[in-house]
């Protein structure tokens, strides 16, 4: 499910451009599994499924805002999100009647280039950054974990790395609330 500039484009974006570029990635990646959920024949535990992880990418989403905002950024949050809808809207369309189990072995197979992505973002991030970066990171592998699980039909541990990661940014962004 690759979207966005080449790998090899990712090298010479600046942290900031990175930072842009992966809050649009988390847009998009949202609105898809909110459209996947939406496809009437899925069951019930799949649509809750993608609701979990509708949760967290926005989630990531809202990390993501607070780092930029936090470097003096600003965007236009509704061309943004009209880029992420088409985004998705393609996405829905290509991999969104897919068999579950088929679903989840692409979904795995495109994780690999947002992992590199969001590896190269963790190692430009500043100091103050880095704790939403980790963060970042261990949400893109919770998803694999969480692909692979759900091909072999490991159902009841599926998430498991999943919840982790939205304990560990639900603490993040209590400690931020309070430092503010």
């Amino acid at each position: 499910m690759p979207v966005g500039p080449a790998a090899d484009e990712y090298l010479r974006m600046s942290y900031i451009d990175l930072l842009h570029d992966c809050y649009k990635d988390e847009l998009w990646g949202s609105r898809a599994f909110e459209l996947f959920s939406d496809r009437k024949r899925m069951a019930a535990r799949e649509q809750a499924v993608l609701g979990v992880l509708v949760t967290l990418e926005k989630a990531m989403q809202g990390h993501l805002s607070f780092v930029l905002r936090r470097h003096g950024q600003t965007w236009d949050q509704r061309r943004y999100a009209m880029q992420a809808d088409t985004i998705a809207q393609g996405i829905a369309a290509q991999y969104g009647d897919l068999p579950w189990h088929r679903f989840n072995a692409e979904f795995e197979a495109g994780i690999g280039p947002y992992l590199h992505k969001y590896q190269l973002l963790q190692s430009r991030a500043p100091e103050q950054d880095r704790v939403v970066m980790d963060l970042f990171v261990a949400h893109e592998k919770a998803l694999k974990t969480l692909a692979r699980a759900e091909q072999v039909m490991e159902h009841e541990s599926s998430l498991s790395a999943v919840w982790r990661v939205l304990e560990t940014s639900q603490a993040i962004a209590g400690a931020t609330a309070q430092r503010a």
